[in-house]
C-alpha cells in the first residue's frame, strides 16, 4: 500500500511540473518576437508604438509628422510676458507693436505705442505738424483751413463749412487755393493737391515736421510717402502718405506675421529711401 502510495504522489508530481512548464512557455515571448500594437496608451490613451503623442493645446493625440501641435490656441495657453498668440506662437508683441509686459499700450490719437507715466495720451489727435501752418494752426499742405462757423480746421471736401463761404479767395502769392486743397511744389513749379500729385520738396518739407516728434528715431522719404522710425521697443515703423496721413504701422515682427500692406511698403517696392533726419 505505502508502495502504490509513493508512485502516485510521484506521478502528481511530474503532472504538476508538465503543466508549470507549459504556462511558462506560453507566457515567455518568442525571441524577435514584437508586441501587439495598442499595447502601450499613455494616459492620454495616446499609442506610442503607433507614433501618437499628446497635444496639450489641441487635446488630442497626433502625430508630429502629420500634425504640428502649436505652441498656443489663444494668449491664455502662453506664459507669463505674452501679449497675443500669432501662427501658432506666443508672442509679447500686441496687435499695434506694443510690449504690455513692459508698460506699453496703444494709444489711438498719437498712434504709437507709450507708457502712459511718461507720455499722455490725448483724447484726440493733435493737429499735424508741418511748416505752412496758419493764424489757427490749420495745414495748408494737408488740405486744412479754417471754418469761422465750426471754429476748426477742415477739409472743405470733407466737411461742409455751415456758414458757406467761397472756396477760392484765399489764393496764395503762387496762386494756389489753399482752401480748395493746393500748396505750391517748388520742385514741380506749381500748384498741386499733395494727394493727386507727388511733390518731392512738399513730401520732404512734411517728413522734415515729424524728425522732432517725440518717440520719432529716423525719417525717410521714397516716393510718393515717408517712413517713420519708432524709438520704442517693438514700435517698427509708420507709413505715412504726402499730406502726413498715417497709411499702416508696421511693428517689428517677422515678415511672414506681417499684413500684406507692411510687407509691400517695406520689402516690395523698389524705391530708393532717402533719409531726411
Amino acid at each position: 500500500m505505502k508502495k502504490y502510495l509513493i508512485i502516485a504522489l510521484f506521478a502528481f508530481g511530474l503532472l504538476l511540473s508538465g503543466c508549470t512548464t507549459q504556462e511558462a512557455q506560453e507566457e515567455t515571448p518568442v525571441a524577435g518576437e514584437q508586441p501587439l500594437l495598442g499595447g502601450d496608451e499613455d494616459e492620454h490613451g495616446c499609442i506610442g508604438s503607433a507614433g501618437y503623442s499628446w497635444c496639450e493645446t489641441l487635446g488630442e493625440c497626433i502625430r508630429p509628422w502629420e500634425t504640428e501641435c502649436p505652441e498656443c490656441i489663444t494668449v491664455e495657453d502662453c506664459g507669463l510676458g505674452a501679449a497675443r498668440c500669432v501662427d501658432g506662437k506666443c508672442s509679447q508683441y500686441d496687435e499695434h507693436g506694443c510690449v504690455p509686459d513692459g508698460g506699453y499700450t496703444w494709444c489711438e490719437s498719437l498712434q504709437e505705442c507709450i507708457r502712459p507715466w511718461e507720455t499722455e495720451c490725448p483724447e484726440e489727435a493733435p493737429i499735424m505738424v508741418g511748416n505752412d501752418s496758419d493764424e489757427h494752426g490749420c495745414i495748408g499742405s494737408a488740405g486744412y483751413s479754417w471754418c469761422e462757423a465750426l471754429q476748426q480746421c477742415i477739409r472743405p471736401w470733407e466737411i461742409d463749412c455751415p456758414d458757406n463761404q467761397m472756396v477760392g479767395n484765399d489764393s496764395d502769392e503762387h496762386g494756389c487755393i489753399g482752401s480748395a486743397g493746393y500748396v505750391w511744389c517748388e520742385s514741380l513749379g506749381e500748384c498741386v493737391r499733395p494727394w493727386e500729385t507727388n511733390c518731392t520738396s512738399l513730401i520732404k518739407d512734411m517728413a522734415k515736421g515729424f524728425c522732432d516728434k517725440e518717440n520719432v528715431a529716423n525719417v525717410y522719404v521714397c516716393g510718393d510717402y515717408f517712413r517713420t522710425v519708432s524709438t520704442l521697443l517693438g514700435g517698427g515703423s509708420t507709413i505715412y502718405d504726402a499730406t502726413g496721413h498715417e497709411i499702416v504701422t508696421c511693428p517689428v515682427v517677422s515678415p511672414d506675421s506681417m499684413s500684406p500692406e507692411c510687407q509691400q511698403y517695406l520689402f516690395g517696392s523698389d524705391c530708393v529711401e532717402e533719409e531726411v533726419c
